[in-house]
């Protein structure tokens, strides 16, 4: 079979190609240029995964996308930022860019292409229906199911993740066995196009706003101090907020939520950050159980997986019901919902009502 294989030169997708190769696959290697500051030449993962392509002594790709990601996942990204929200844009980025454009372009070049393979640590099978599933790896602290769940199943029946029943250790040693010549203390960044941090980011590519400061208030209304622009915070944020005043019993205060009607910072204590339910919209589903009570629900990536009901709020969103209080859900972010290890959808967190800090 012939299959195209993303390489980004780090541990993880050499391996994974490795793996493929000793299977008898027919690999391409590709890689997609997305840092709108990096060119062809300077992008130091199109170098890696240049060497990796030709360790393996096979034909490597690069395709310039530059422009549809910064149209498709950079403005989107700038924009949830500016109205509050904190954005995940590797899952939009998966959907549209990775496993969309990137896939389209492999398969004009090489047409008679059957699959895509990453290094994401994730399970995809087929169900006694014919249906792709997607599942959570066997290492449950490398597991990258969260960041998938926004594939169709059309999409999960091309995509090879070979990663998906390994330990990271195995993979590790797998890259010493065959001497892959990779950086071994590489990992893979949070955002891809974001060097230094998110305010920055948007403030270099915004060089023309202005980032009005606004009131930093309590959940009763009451003016604390001066924020320098809401694009600063996130939702649990602790640190910057520069305030005197602490909550109940000198407790530290944090950020609740985000006003941009208003230009507002909303700060509580540790327990105004903790909420019962939230709205999720933009719902994607892989798989819709009959029933949708006690799944299993994570709230961000890196959250452990918690159970909660849902309910229908309309045809475009649901009601997520926690069976216990959770701290710092956060606007922007994805809720992924899981009936045991398989990934059955997700959506994105809305942003939420004053009332539900009261």
């Amino acid at each position: 079979m012939q299959v195209a294989v993303a390489l980004s030169g780090g541990v993880d997708s050499s391996v994974a190609a490795v793996l493929l190769q000793k299977q008898g696959h027919d690999l391409i290697g590709v890689t997609a240029l997305l840092h709108p500051a990096k060119t062809l030449e300077s992008d130091q993962n199109i170098y890696n995964a240049r060497k990796i392509a030709d360790f393996l002594k096979i034909p490597h790709l690069v395709f310039d996308l530059r422009d549809i990601f910064e149209k498709l996942i950079i403005k989107d990204f700038v924009s949830m930022y500016l109205s509050g929200q904190t954005p995940n844009p590797c899952l939009i980025c998966n959907e549209y860019i990775k496993f969309g454009v990137l896939w389209q372009n492999i398969l004009k070049k090489y047409p008679d292409c059957e699959a895509f393979a990453t290094g994401h640590y994730a399970i995809i099978e087929k169900n006694k229906e014919n249906k792709y599933l997607l599942k959570r790896a066997i290492d449950k602290s490398k597991d990258q199911s969260y960041m998938l769940y926004r594939l169709s199943s059309e999409k999960l029946a091309y995509i090879k993740t070979p990663l998906g029943n390994y330990l990271k250790k195995d993979v590790l040693r797998l890259a010493s066995k065959y001497k892959l010549p990779i950086a071994y203390e590489k990992e893979s960044q949070d955002i891809c196009f974001v060097d230094d941090n998110y305010s920055s980011f948007i403030k270099k590519y915004l060089p023309n706003r202005k980032f009005d400061a606004g009131n930093i208030v309590d959940i009763d209304g009451k003016v604390l101090g001066k924020h320098q622009g809401i694009i600063n915070y996130t939702i649990g944020q602790r640190k910057g907020l520069n305030l005197k005043r602490k909550g109940d019993n000198n407790a530290p205060l944090y950020v609740v939520a985000i006003d941009d009607a208003k230009n507002q910072i909303i700060v509580g204590d540790r327990l105004s950050l903790k909420i019962k339910e939230c709205f999720i919209k933009d719902v994607h589903w892989l798989i819709c159980p009959d029933k949708l009570v006690n799944m299993g629900i994570k709230i961000r990536y890196n959250s452990p997986i918690v159970k909660g009901d849902l309910l229908t709020k309309d045809v475009d969103m649901l009601r997520v019901i926690f069976k216990s209080l959770q701290s710092a859900v956060t606007p922007g972010q994805s809720a992924v919902f899981y009936k045991g290890d398989v990934v059955c959808g997700g959506g994105i967190i809305k942003k939420h009502k004053e009332s539900d800090f009261q």
